[in-house]
This record gives C-alpha cells, structure tokens and sequence, in this order.
C-alpha cells in the first residue's frame, strides 16, 4: 500500500517537470530513472555515494525500462515515460500488448505498399519519403523488418518478452 501511495505522488510529482524531447528543458532517460528512484523511494536499494547508473540499473533489475532498454544520454520520450511507468504501476503485460498490435498493424502496412510498389527492394521501400514521409516505420522493440523468403511480405517476428510469475 505505501509502495503504491508513493508511486502515485511520485507520478504527480513527475508529470508536472518532465518535458518530453524538447531541446531548452529536455530530461534524459537517466535523469528521470533518478528521479523516479527517488520518488518511489528506493534509494536504501542503492550502493553508498550511487551514480546516476545506479539509478538506472536498480530499475533495470526490478523489470522498470523503456521498450528498448535504457539509453542513459538519450532524451526521454512520451512513449518511454509511458513505458516506464506502466511497468512500475505493474501494467507490463498491457504495454507488450499494445506493442505487439502496433507492430503487426505496421506490417500489414509495410505489405500494403509493397505490393503497390513491388519493383522496391524492402529497404528502398521502408526509405522511401514517398512512401513513408515521417519515416521509416520501426518495430517497438527494435527489431528489423525482413523478408528472408523473399516473398515481398515482412518476415513475422517474435518480441523479446518474458513474463514470471510471482
């Protein structure tokens, strides 16, 4: 119960400083994991005189980590923030779920347009400005879109995800 309280203040708390990717008040990813530890008051978990790494790896051994793992330097995103704290509310099975559906929805797209542009190598289709003017879409977690078969559809694949049971 104190555990929850204090990650509900820690939430308020956070949601009022964090500015997600905007160069004049950008917060890194390991500027928030110290605030966060601090907020959930986890710092008696910590080595004596702990680094901001510290911070981080605490999260990281408690299952608290954006999609793709912690990048200390990198700016947070709305999308880590969300992450983050998903998984430190015990919402991790909900947030895999979601990125799994994203990332199906963005291979039926990628074979959408392939088939419209079927003389385009996979990569030149996913670069393609064209095609994709925001960018070329990415899986959630990092993973390469392929098409080993060569059958101009994107390879499925599998998300790095393990679940324990308590």
């Amino acid at each position: 119960m104190k555990f929850t309280i204090n990650l509900i203040v820690a939430l308020i708390l956070l949601s009022g400083t964090c500015i997600f990717a905007q160069e004049d008040k950008a917060v890194t990813q390991e500027q928030f994991a110290v605030e966060l530890v601090k907020n959930m008051n986890l710092q008696d978990q910590l080595p004596v005189a702990a680094l901001p790494s510290d911070c981080v790896a605490l999260l990281e051994s408690i299952g608290i980590s954006p999609l793709n793992g912690w990048n200390r330097k990198a700016l947070l995103t709305e999308d880590d923030y969300t992450v983050i704290i998903a998984k430190a509310v015990g919402k991790e099975n909900l947030v895999d779920q979601k990125a799994a559906l994203v990332c199906h929805k963005r291979i039926e797209i990628i074979d959408e347009r392939w088939q419209e542009n079927p003389n385009l190598t996979l990569e030149e289709l996913l670069h393609n400005k064209d095609i994709f003017p925001n960018g070329s879409p990415q899986c959630p977690y990092g993973l390469k879109y392929q098409d080993k078969n060569n059958d101009h559809k994107v390879d499925q694949h599998y998300h790095p995800v393990v679940y324990f049971q308590q």
